[in-house]
């Protein structure tokens, strides 16, 4: 995916969101809330093999060939 220079993690979710919002006929007003090292449904967020939480969060700058990973916690029994 190609974002501006500069971008960060949270300009990457932003996007996606908005993506994902227009192809179901939705709009957003805002962008998303998001802490630090949480992603959407408290999904974990890693560049590059970090967690965004041991980085800059949200506020992460991405670069060219950078690797993002969204993993969303589970546990069973």
């Amino acid at each position: 995916m190609d974002l501006p220079d500069g971008a960060t993690v949270g300009d990457l979710v932003e996007r996606l969101l908005r993506e994902d919002l227009s192809r179901d006929g939705m709009s957003s007003a805002q962008g998303p809330d998001l802490p630090d090292g949480r992603g959407p449904g408290q999904s974990v967020i890693f560049v590059n093999g970090r967690n965004i939480g041991s980085l800059a969060g949200v506020k992460t700058r991405l670069g060219e060939g950078d690797k993002v990973l969204f993993v969303i916690p589970a546990a069973g029994g």
